[in-house]
């Protein structure tokens, strides 16, 4: 049921004083601006109650999308997740192995002379600066993937 609820709040912290209760316990289930708003929720809400099983799932995509909202495919964003948590751990592996290339830069540069310092810092510099180079353009490739994806 619709009910006016003076100085609720919704989730945002925004000032919504139509709510929809539950007639079993009582609880909000939803919170509006306006009157009007509530009551086209509950509209909607008891449609797809009455709706059932019997529902295609087409129907119901385009019920929620004529609502404003957006379906949300469960099993592409489980894969798409997947896959981005993949990407992250190699960004991690990638990583660590410039943080080891750096750490053993450190200890090439004991016991030599200051002209092999000289060329063993210039080599591994330029050792570490490809790593990195390669790590950004792997970056920018996911990135420009991510994009065409969504």
């Amino acid at each position: 049921m619709v009910r006016h609820q003076k100085g609720h709040k919704n989730s945002k912290g925004e000032t919504a004083e139509w709510v929809i209760v539950s007639h079993k316990d009582g609880h909000i289930i939803s919170s509006h601006k306006t009157k009007a708003e509530a009551e086209k929720h509950l509209t909607d809400i008891r449609k797809f109650k009455h709706m059932g099983e019997s529902m295609k799932l087409d129907e119901a995509k385009q019920i929620l999308n004529e609502a404003g909202f957006v379906y949300i495919d469960t099993e592409k964003e489980l894969e798409r997740q997947k896959k981005f948590k993949a990407r992250l751990e190699s960004y991690v592996e990638d990583i660590a192995d410039i943080r080891y290339a750096v750490k053993n830069s450190r200890a090439g540069l004991t016991n030599i002379s200051t002209e092999e310092m000289r060329e063993y810092v210039e080599d591994e510099t330029k050792f570490i600066y490809k790593m990195v180079k390669k790590f950004c353009k792997k970056l920018e490739n996911d990135w420009d993937n991510c994009i065409k994806e969504d």
